[in-house]
């Protein structure tokens, strides 16, 4: 993981991490960490604390602003799809069907 996330989960991301990587989808947890990235930019001064989430193989992350000491954009790390063939249940709306992660803001 980049310098810029920084893992708060005590332990939930290696869990989700060893889910995704034998899961048909997994590149998309790659796919949300990489925009996470993308969403700091150059500046020194952002980086992106991920936490722990009440869904399953779901987690929340923040955009927070070392400078100013303030998060910016919050939201999760989302997972949707199925678990030992039982849909996952995690209060979010997606448009379009989908089996991976997704960010919600």
């Amino acid at each position: 993981m980049d310098s810029k996330l920084i893992d708060e989960t005590n332990g939930k991301l290696e869990e989700i991490k060893i889910f995704a990587s034998t899961h048909p989808n997994g590149i998309s947890l790659d796919n949300c960490f990489k925009s996470l990235e993308r969403m700091c930019g150059d500046k020194e001064d952002k980086i992106v604390k991920i936490y722990p989430d009440w869904a399953h193989m779901s987690l929340g992350f923040g955009l927070f602003d070392t400078k100013q000491q303030k998060f910016g954009v919050v939201g999760g790390i989302i997972y949707h799809g199925t678990i030992d063939g039982k849909q996952v249940k995690n209060l979010s709306v997606s448009i379009e069907l989908t089996n991976g992660w997704q960010i919600h803001t």
